[in-house]
């Protein structure tokens, strides 16, 4: 049953928290985070977000972390493989993943929809707790009604809260950046830290940005050893150390690469325009004194 559904409380997602072994579904499965009543907040691809009554939180696991639920709260987060799940139940497909995957991560419930979801999500529970001879067959069947009502709130923009997937994905990316480019030069780091695969994150990105992920960081660095080359006239080995390379030669590559020029020439180029700005008020200074 673990490789089809996983589906926890708040009440122990709150527990599992306090243990350092706790562990979650992979990231590649489908998460969805129901909240039938209660307040608190959670972390969510890197942006803060409140728990609201009747809400439904969609993502891929492990997008959902740092957890501070408020008292009396009643909610499940859910793990679907929903691969496992259509070579079992053809009615679910992996065309869901897409659905998902493109669609506004909050869905705000009426009365009526909440209490039919509740009445889903509680049948699956007990399914993956019982040891029935048929139970698997039966949550498969809930899961898959679940997946339809959640299609059918997206299909009906039902959704209140305007937030884009892939912008918030987009946001993280260049806030994490900011943050960690002095250490941190592979997609997979910051893929990792954002909860997504690398592939997915740098689609992400060179869709919505035009350029890949790597190109980015990239730039990142390039642009701060120009802002030291300015600021302090440090020499590429110094320069190179600080950007947090050990291998002054790879990063020397690097800024060719990106720049089209070589640290001493950019350096050389800046002297000269140095010199020849300085000339210029000199010039305008003289001026002034006729």
């Amino acid at each position: 049953m673990d490789e089809i559904i996983t589906i926890e409380s708040l009440e122990e997602i709150a527990a599992c928290q306090s243990r350092p072994t706790c562990t979650r579904a992979t990231k590649e499965w489908l998460s969805i985070l129901f909240i039938v009543k209660g307040n608190g907040k959670f972390i969510h691809q890197g942006e803060l977000l409140t728990l609201e009554d009747k809400t439904v939180y969609t993502g891929f696991a492990n997008g959902f972390q740092q957890f501070d639920i408020g008292d009396g709260a009643i909610g499940y987060l859910l793990g679907v493989n929903l691969q496992k799940l259509a070579t079992s139940f053809e009615s679910v497909t992996v065309a869901y993943e897409e659905l998902f995957a493109n669609s506004r991560p909050c869905i705000r419930l009426d009365a009526e929809s909440a209490e039919e979801m509740y009445w889903v999500v509680t049948r699956i529970l007990r399914g993956v707790r019982s040891r029935g001879k048929y139970s698997i067959e039966i949550v498969h069947k809930y899961v898959s009604l679940l997946l339809l009502c959640l299609k059918a709130q997206l299909s009906d923009e039902l959704v209140l809260v305007s937030m884009n997937r892939k912008g918030m994905l987009l946001k993280g990316f260049f806030s994490l950046l900011e943050d960690a480019f002095m250490r941190a030069k592979t997609v997979d780091y910051y893929a990792d830290k954002l909860c997504v695969t690398a592939k997915h994150l740098t689609n992400v990105i060179k869709t919505e940005s035009g350029y890949p992920t790597s190109y980015h960081i990239n730039q990142r660095i390039v642009l701060e050893a120009k802002r030291m080359a300015i600021a302090s006239g440090s020499c590429l080995k110094q320069i190179a150390y600080e950007l947090g390379y050990e291998d002054v030669s790879a990063f020397s590559k690097l800024f060719k690469r990106v720049t089209g020029e070589t640290f001493s020439n950019y350096r050389c180029n800046l002297k000269f325009g140095y010199a020849k700005l300085e000339k210029v008020l000199h010039s305008e200074r003289n001026r002034d004194i006729i």
